[in-house]
């Protein structure tokens, strides 16, 4: 019958705009089901004695997704709280096998042992499969998803709202104020407090939500990415790096459409090349996580190619893989880049971005993100990119300094220490 049915509204012309329409309802009940719990639980945590630490859940899948360090260092100075580290893998756009899966979650046990962070797998692999733990296990009194991306059930925030808070913090630095990725997801949606970058993010998001969430979720606090950067901002850098981080979202026929940022089939190989005939920079290579394996999966390039690649850029100079990255931004003295959350986080150093424009890319910023963004040299082709090159890079010259520089104060980049903003509000 339910076949039947749908069949019928397809052939009308219809089934679009009812599944639409019908799973809108849904997650707008769903919310304000957990808007309900969140009233009960911080009633309940108001009565809590002050003696007892407030058990923080940090959910994270892969190490290169982990911005929120310098939050969980001051939540465990502060006496107040006792956060943990739950490593997941509740991210279907990775495609993981249990061997894969493995793999990541050792790689981020011993990153996070070398951090001295408490952490737990919240995903565990037996006999070949992979076994999701409910949350409660861990007894949480808040949980933090760095990501949105179609949790499984027991980790979802419908299920978590029965016995904690739940707070949205995203392991990017929001850059276009894309709407569908930034706000209209399930985990966002249905979370306890969203800590949103800035102002001008903030009310895109109510706007987008107003009828369909409790708005007053949505916090102003900066994102704790850009903490090393607000308090080093005087620092001037000694190594002087020039670093290069190439996005995975280039066109192609199996990509997303509506996401479309990167620049790699014009760019990649030219800026290696480049690298090459300069040894005497100091090269960082800090590629998007997801770009190596998209190469070959899209035939862009053979495995063997793809390796040589990465191999060749490790050869030049430092390569960075994880979210560790902090030092190094500080230590460069530019970027090139066609990525997209490093656009404000590397805006917010002040330094100059050679942005590599994808003809594709017609997403509008925020207007204080695109104040910042119009101050990069913007390079449409190569011609631009080696002649921008040439003048940062060579020259090491910048005639967009102080415009850019007023850019970034004014958009609140800078402004605040949202590791301290976070747990005063939490408090």
């Amino acid at each position: 019958m339910k076949e039947l049915v749908k069949n019928l509204l397809k052939k009308l012309g219809v089934y679009s705009f009812f599944f639409r329409t019908l799973y809108e309802n849904r997650l707008i009940l769903k919310s304000i089901q957990c808007s309900w719990r969140y009233s009960r639980l911080v009633k309940a945590a108001k009565r809590k004695p002050k003696e007892e630490k407030i058990r923080v859940l940090f959910i994270v899948s892969e190490i290169a997704k982990w911005k929120e360090q310098s939050l969980y260092e001051k939540m465990e100075e502060s006496g107040d709280f006792y956060p943990i580290v739950g490593i997941s893998a509740w991210n279907k756009q990775s495609g993981l096998d249990v061997e894969e899966l493995e793999t990541v979650h050792k790689r981020a046990e011993a990153f996070f042992d070398r951090m001295g962070d408490r952490h737990v797998r919240t995903v565990t692999c037996e006999e070949g499969r992979k076994i999701y733990h409910d949350l409660s296990e861990f007894k949480p009194d808040i949980v933090f998803y760095t990501e949105q991306w179609s949790p499984c059930p027991k980790q979802h925030p419908f299920e978590v709202s029965k016995y904690a808070l739940t707070c949205f913090l995203p392991y990017y630095i929001p850059d276009f104020g894309i709407t569908q990725i930034d706000c209209h997801q399930q985990v966002e949606r249905m979370s306890w407090t969203y800590f949103c970058l800035g102002k001008s993010w903030a009310r895109l998001y109510r706007r987008s939500l107003c009828l369909t969430c409790h708005c007053n979720k949505f916090v102003v606090t900066g994102h704790p990415a850009l903490d090393t950067f607000y308090e080093q901002r005087s620092r001037q850098p000694q190594e002087g790096y020039v670093i290069y981080a190439p996005h995975f979202a280039f066109p192609h026929p199996l990509q997303q459409e509506f996401y479309l940022i990167g620049t790699f089939e014009w760019s990649g190989m030219v800026m290696l090349q480049y690298a090459e005939s300069h040894p005497e920079v100091k090269w960082v290579f800090k590629p998007h996580p997801i770009l190596r394996g998209l190469l070959s999966k899209f035939g862009v390039m053979s495995k063997d190619e793809v390796d040589d690649y990465y191999h060749r850029w490790e050869r030049i100079g430092l390569a960075c893989y994880d979210s560790d990255y902090q030092e190094l931004f500080l230590e460069s003295r530019a970027m090139i880049t066609d990525s997209g959350s490093f656009l404000p986080e590397y805006g917010s150093t002040g330094r100059p971005v050679v942005r590599l424009m994808c003809e594709k890319n017609k997403h509008i910023p925020p207007k204080a993100a695109k104040n910042v963004y119009d101050t990069y040299y913007q390079a449409h082709n190569v011609k631009e990119m080696n002649e921008f090159l040439h003048l940062i890079v060579e020259q090491k010259k910048d005639p967009k300094k102080e415009e850019r520089l007023k850019a970034v104060r004014a958009s609140g980049l800078a402004r605040y220490n949202a590791s301290d903003e976070i747990i005063a509000y939490l408090q």
